[in-house]
Protein backbone atom coordinates (compact mmCIF):
# COMPACT_ATOMS: atom_id res chain seq x y z
CA UNK A 1 0.00 0.00 0.00
CA UNK A 2 1.26 3.45 -0.81
CA UNK A 3 0.04 6.83 0.37
CA UNK A 4 -1.30 8.74 -2.62
CA UNK A 5 -3.65 11.26 -1.03
CA UNK A 6 -5.16 12.51 2.19
CA UNK A 7 -7.91 9.88 2.17
CA UNK A 8 -5.21 7.19 2.31
CA UNK A 9 -3.73 8.94 5.33
CA UNK A 10 -7.17 9.06 6.96
CA UNK A 11 -7.64 5.32 6.38
CA UNK A 12 -4.19 4.58 7.80
CA UNK A 13 -4.89 6.75 10.84
CA UNK A 14 -8.26 5.09 11.44
CA UNK A 15 -6.67 1.65 11.16
CA UNK A 16 -3.98 2.72 13.64
CA UNK A 17 -6.60 3.90 16.13
CA UNK A 18 -8.57 0.67 15.65
CA UNK A 19 -5.40 -1.33 16.33
CA UNK A 20 -4.75 0.72 19.46
CA UNK A 21 -8.30 0.07 20.70
CA UNK A 22 -7.99 -3.67 19.98
CA UNK A 23 -4.65 -3.75 21.76
CA UNK A 24 -6.03 -1.97 24.81
CA UNK A 25 -9.10 -4.19 24.91
CA UNK A 26 -6.96 -7.33 24.70
CA UNK A 27 -4.72 -6.00 27.46
CA UNK A 28 -7.55 -5.18 29.86
CA UNK A 29 -9.41 -8.42 29.10
CA UNK A 30 -6.19 -10.31 29.76
CA UNK A 31 -5.62 -8.32 32.94
CA UNK A 32 -9.05 -9.44 34.17
CA UNK A 33 -8.11 -13.06 33.53
CA UNK A 34 -4.79 -12.56 35.33
CA UNK A 35 -6.55 -10.94 38.26
CA UNK A 36 -8.93 -13.86 38.54
CA UNK A 37 -6.02 -16.32 38.36
CA UNK A 38 -4.17 -14.48 41.14
CA UNK A 39 -7.34 -14.35 43.26
CA UNK A 40 -7.83 -18.09 42.84
CA UNK A 41 -4.20 -18.75 43.71
CA UNK A 42 -4.47 -16.54 46.79
CA UNK A 43 -7.59 -18.38 47.97
CA UNK A 44 -5.92 -21.73 47.37
CA UNK A 45 -2.85 -20.60 49.31
CA UNK A 46 -4.93 -19.37 52.24
CA UNK A 47 -6.93 -22.61 52.31
CA UNK A 48 -3.75 -24.67 52.21
CA UNK A 49 -2.14 -22.60 54.96
CA UNK A 50 -5.22 -23.04 57.13
CA UNK A 51 -5.14 -26.79 56.60
CA UNK A 52 -1.41 -26.86 57.35
CA UNK A 53 -1.94 -25.07 60.66
CA UNK A 54 -4.70 -27.52 61.60
CA UNK A 55 -2.43 -30.43 60.71
CA UNK A 56 0.52 -28.96 62.60
CA UNK A 57 -1.58 -28.70 65.76
CA UNK A 58 -2.01 -32.49 65.77
CA UNK A 59 1.74 -33.20 65.82
CA UNK A 60 2.87 -35.15 68.88
CA UNK A 61 6.57 -35.78 68.27
CA UNK A 62 9.54 -33.95 66.83
CA UNK A 63 9.87 -36.59 64.13
CA UNK A 64 6.25 -36.05 63.11
CA UNK A 65 6.89 -32.31 62.98
CA UNK A 66 9.96 -32.83 60.80
CA UNK A 67 8.17 -35.20 58.42
CA UNK A 68 5.14 -32.95 58.17
CA UNK A 69 7.29 -29.88 57.64
CA UNK A 70 9.18 -31.60 54.81
CA UNK A 71 5.91 -32.77 53.24
CA UNK A 72 4.31 -29.33 53.46
CA UNK A 73 7.38 -27.62 52.06
CA UNK A 74 7.60 -30.04 49.15
CA UNK A 75 3.89 -29.66 48.42
CA UNK A 76 4.08 -25.84 48.54
CA UNK A 77 7.13 -25.69 46.28
CA UNK A 78 5.43 -27.99 43.76
CA UNK A 79 2.29 -25.84 43.84
CA UNK A 80 4.36 -22.67 43.39
CA UNK A 81 6.11 -24.15 40.36
CA UNK A 82 2.90 -25.36 38.72
CA UNK A 83 1.00 -22.14 39.39
CA UNK A 84 4.00 -20.05 38.37
CA UNK A 85 4.08 -21.78 34.99
CA UNK A 86 0.35 -21.17 34.54
CA UNK A 87 0.72 -17.50 35.40
CA UNK A 88 3.75 -17.17 33.13
CA UNK A 89 1.74 -18.67 30.28
CA UNK A 90 -1.18 -16.32 30.96
CA UNK A 91 1.12 -13.30 31.05
CA UNK A 92 2.76 -14.35 27.79
CA UNK A 93 -0.66 -14.71 26.16
CA UNK A 94 -1.77 -11.29 27.40
CA UNK A 95 1.37 -9.64 26.08
CA UNK A 96 1.16 -11.39 22.71
CA UNK A 97 -2.56 -10.67 22.29
CA UNK A 98 -2.05 -7.04 23.29
CA UNK A 99 0.92 -6.52 20.99
CA UNK A 100 -0.47 -8.30 17.92
CA UNK A 101 -2.68 -5.46 16.59
CA UNK A 102 0.12 -2.93 17.05
CA UNK A 103 2.69 -5.23 15.48
CA UNK A 104 0.45 -5.60 12.44
CA UNK A 105 0.26 -1.80 12.08
CA UNK A 106 4.04 -1.50 12.39
CA UNK A 107 4.34 -4.05 9.60
CA UNK A 108 2.00 -1.95 7.44
CA UNK A 109 3.95 1.22 8.25
CA UNK A 110 7.22 -0.51 7.42
CA UNK A 111 5.75 -1.57 4.09
CA UNK A 112 4.65 2.00 3.43
CA UNK A 113 8.08 3.40 4.13
CA UNK A 114 9.69 0.85 1.82
CA UNK A 115 7.20 1.64 -0.93
CA UNK A 116 7.89 5.38 -0.69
Amino acid sequence: MTVKNFSDIAVISKDNVDALVKSGTAFFDGFKVLGAAYATLTKTSIDRASEAVKTLTTVKTVNELRDLSISLTKSNVELALVEGRKLQSLIKTVVEDSAAPLAARVKVATGLSKAA
